[in-house]
């Protein structure tokens, strides 16, 4: 191998476990996230009953009104208490987060100098890697051309990826078709055998 493509090999090192650093942010972030909207699911639902509860004592008066704002009171406290706990772990999360953030960014930074060959607007792993395998290959003999193969590439990728969206919306709108097609003739022989009779 020559020595552009241990350059380049070395680069997408880096930029794989800088990226391996920012990924598991985004998944302690994106966690965070579910949780959250678990529990506000919970939360909201026992505050509907509640409502509905309340609700229905009104209209059926069977229960004093006292009873019936029990859920609502309890709702009350649970979405306090939930937004509370979950106040108090945001730091944590958010920091953890951080942790890893400033982790892969450190290893940038560190490793400037080995990512120098390339320029920083392609500082991430599907670029770098496709750049080392250019060079390795003896596809391109210099950064610009494994740069320009690049390009025309991920320009061929979202061109395949542009036409699999359209030919999934003709696929959806066939099957609509289809079904209309198929309740349009069900409907006709439903009148013909109608007048039949």
């Amino acid at each position: 191998m020559n020595q552009l493509a241990d350059q380049l090999q070395d680069a997408n090192r880096v930029c794989e476990k800088a990226n391996q650093y920012f990924e598991e942010a985004r998944d302690i972030l994106d966690e965070e996230r579910r949780k959250r909207n678990i529990a506000k699911g919970f939360i909201y639902g026992f505050v509907f009953v509640g409502i509905a509860a309340f609700v229905w004592c009104q209209l059926m008066s069977r229960w004093p009104l006292v009873y019936a704002s029990i859920p609502l009171f309890l709702g009350g406290v649970v979405i306090f208490a939930a937004d509370a706990i979950f106040d108090k772990n945001s730091p944590k999360v958010l920091k953890k987060a951080e942790t890893y953030n400033k982790k892969g960014k450190q290893l940038i930074t560190e490793n400037e100098s080995v990512l120098s060959i390339i320029p920083d607007d392609y500082w991430y792993p599907l670029a770098t890697n496709y750049l080392y395998k250019a060079i390795a290959y003896g596809r391109a003999d210099s950064i610009k051309e494994a740069l320009q193969l690049y390009d025309e590439q991920l320009h061929r990728w979202k061109m395949e990826e542009a036409s699999s969206n359209i030919a999934r919306q003709l696929e959806k709108q066939i099957r609509a078709l289809q079904s209309i097609s198929t309740s349009v003739d069900a409907n006709t022989a439903s009148r013909y055998f109608t007048r039949l009779r």
